[in-house]
């Protein structure tokens, strides 16, 4: 369990750090006890529906690939405001893609792509 000083030294890594957004693209995170939330959340161009299943991989490394540098930079962080090395360990992950705008005269659909990231902090 983290003590005062680690938490608030977490809230101050990614409030500054990973807090921000883009036109496409957001990371944020929030501390429940012991789990940390990362939620990647992404607006993305899916192009006809038969090819949807072939584009999502392309979109699920590259959340994964900015989760994977979030983290390697919280904990360089972390290390460096407390002194001690922070552990992390996955527990869930979920992906949920959400259509938002869609015509069926249109071969292009917009949607909300999202990964949530529950990882126990030790």
């Amino acid at each position: 369990m983290l003590d005062a000083n680690e938490v608030s030294a977490l809230g101050q890594i990614f409030n500054h750090t990973f807090g921000y957004s883009s036109d496409t693209m957001k990371v944020t995170s929030s501390l429940h006890g012991d789990s940390l939330v990362l939620k990647y959340i992404a607006v993305i161009q899916l192009v006809g529906e038969e090819s949807m299943q072939e584009q999502i991989p392309k979109y699920e490394k590259e959340a994964n690939d900015v989760i994977s540098d979030a983290l390697s930079q919280m904990k360089s962080s972390f290390k460096e405001r407390v002194g001690r090395a922070i552990k992390v360990t996955e527990e869930d992950r979920d992906i949920d893609v959400e259509l938002v705008n869609v015509s069926a005269y249109a071969p292009r659909k917009l949607a909300y792509y999202r990964m949530n990231v529950r990882l126990k902090v030790a």
